[in-house]
C-alpha cells in the first residue's frame, strides 16, 4: 500500500506545472482589477487542456494555488470581510482608492453612466489614487467632455463626497472595530473633506514637527470635537479628561498648552508630541483620533449599533496575539463605543464583558483586570 501509494504521489503532476497551467488561464485577465469568478481558474484539469498540456485530465488544482488565486477574487466588499480577504484595517485602506471609485458609480441611476465614471475615478496602476483626491485634478476630471454630459444625471458632488467618507468610516468602525483608523484611510478622508466641505480637517501622524516640535493645528479642531461629543460620558470619566479644559485650549488656539497638557496627563513632564510615545498617545486618546469627527461632522451610523462595536473592542484587546499597543488601541476603541451606547446598552455590554473575562486564560485575565475595574468605577 505505501509503495502504491508513492508511486502515484510520484506519477502526479508537478506543482510548478499546475501552476503555469492556472497562469496561463489568468493571462487573458486585466490586471488591474479582480475577478468575479474564480471557480473556472481553479478548476480541475479540462480535456482540453489536458490534450494541450499533457497534464491528466481531472487532475485538482493544489490548494496552495487556489488560495493565491481566490484572493483577487472581485466581490462586494461584505463578501470579502466574511471571506477573511480583508484581515485588517490596514488592508482595507489599502482598497479604499478602489471603494471610492466604486461608490461613485452609485450616484448614477442608470448603469452604463455609472460604470463610465466609476472607470474615470478608478486608480491607474497598481497603488495608484483617484485623481479627484487632489483639488486640482479634481477640476480638470470635472472638465472631461464625457463627465461635463453625464453631470446632470449624478448627485450634488458635496453630498456624494459626504456620502463617501461615510461610506469609508463606517466599513472601517464595523468591521474592525478594535482598530484604529490607518493614516491611509486618514488620507483618504482628508482628500474627501475638502470637496465635501466638513468643517473640521482630519488629524494625521505625526502630530507634531520633527524638526521644531511644533503641534499640528488640526489637533485643536479633533481635540474641541472629541469634547463636544464626549462632555460627561465614560469616556471622560475613565480617563479622567476635564473636556472643558480642553475645550478651553481649542477654543484659544493653544497648541503649546495642548502639547503640555498631554506630556502632563503621561507623567512625562516635557515630552515631545513628536517623539514620545506616552505623549501621542495622550493626544489619541484626547482627540480620539478621529473618531469623534467621524460621528459629530460626518455622521457615521454603524449598522448593529455602538453595542456590537463595544463587544468587537472588546474581543479585539483580549485577543491573545494583540500587542500591547494594539490592546491599548482596542480599550481606547472601547470606551469610546460603550460612551455612545445607551444607559441599558452599557448595562448589557458590561454583563457580556464580565462573562466573558470570566473565560479568559489566567495571562489574559490578569493584562486586562486593573483596566476592567476601572471601567466598572467609570460605569457606576
Amino acid at each position: 500500500m505505501l509503495r502504491q501509494t508513492q508511486a502515484r504521489d510520484v506519477a502526479a503532476p508537478a506543482h510548478h506545472e499546475l501552476a503555469a497551467l492556472v497562469l496561463r488561464r489568468l493571462s487573458p485577465l486585466d490586471v488591474s482589477r479582480g475577478t468575479a469568478n474564480a471557480g473556472p481558474l481553479i478548476g480541475p484539469v479540462t480535456a482540453e487542456e489536458a490534450r494541450e498540456s499533457g497534464l491528466p485530465a481531472g487532475t485538482v488544482v493544489p490548494r496552495s494555488i487556489r488560495a493565491v488565486v481566490t484572493a483577487v477574487s472581485s466581490a462586494p466588499l461584505d463578501a470579502l470581510l466574511e471571506r477573511g480577504a480583508v484581515p485588517s484595517a490596514e488592508v482595507l485602506s489599502e482598497l479604499s482608492a478602489q471603494l471610492i471609485a466604486t461608490h461613485s458609480a452609485q450616484g448614477y441611476a442608470d448603469e452604463a453612466l455609472g460604470a463610465l465614471i466609476a472607470a474615470t475615478y478608478r486608480p491607474r496602476g497598481r497603488g495608484g489614487y483617484p485623481l479627484w483626491w487632489n483639488l486640482e485634478h479634481l477640476a480638470k476630471i470635472a472638465e472631461l467632455p464625457w463627465v461635463r454630459a453625464v453631470a446632470p444625471w449624478g448627485t450634488d458632488p458635496v453630498e456624494h463626497a459626504r456620502s463617501t467618507m461615510r461610506m469609508l468610516g463606517e466599513v472601517c468602525v464595523q468591521a474592525f472595530p478594535g482598530a484604529g483608523l490607518p493614516n491611509l484611510l486618514v488620507l483618504a478622508l482628508s482628500r474627501l473633506a475638502r470637496p465635501a466641505k466638513l468643517p473640521v480637517p482630519f488629524l494625521a501622524e505625526p502630530f507634531a514637527d520633527a524638526y521644531s516640535g511644533a503641534p499640528s493645528a488640526d489637533l485643536l479642531a479633533a481635540a474641541e470635537t472629541a469634547a463636544e461629543l464626549l462632555h460627561g460620558t465614560v469616556y471622560e470619566r475613565y480617563y479622567g479628561i476635564d473636556f472643558a479644559e480642553v475645550r478651553d485650549l481649542a477654543v484659544a488656539q493653544d497648541r503649546a498648552g495642548f502639547a503640555r497638557l498631554c506630556a502632563e496627563r503621561a507623567g512625562r513632564v516635557g515630552g515631545s508630541l513628536a517623539t514620545d510615545p506616552a505623549v501621542i498617545e495622550q493626544a489619541r486618546i484626547l482627540t480620539t483620533f478621529n473618531l469623534a469627527t467621524l460621528v459629530r461632522h460626518v455622521g457615521i451610523a454603524p449598522r448593529g449599533g455602538w453595542e456590537a462595536l463595544a463587544r468587537g473592542a472588546f474581543t479585539a484587546a483580549t485577543d491573545p496575539a494583540a500587542t500591547a499597543k494594539r490592546t491599548a488601541c482596542a480599550w481606547r476603541q472601547l470606551l469610546f463605543h460603550l460612551s455612545l451606547c445607551r444607559a441599558d446598552e452599557q448595562v448589557t455590554v458590561l454583563a457580556w464583558i464580565d462573562a466573558q473575562f470570566a473565560r479568559l486564560p489566567a495571562r489574559a485575565a490578569a493584562r486586562i483586570a486593573l483596566p476592567l475595574a476601572e471601567l466598572r468605577v467609570a460605569t457606576a
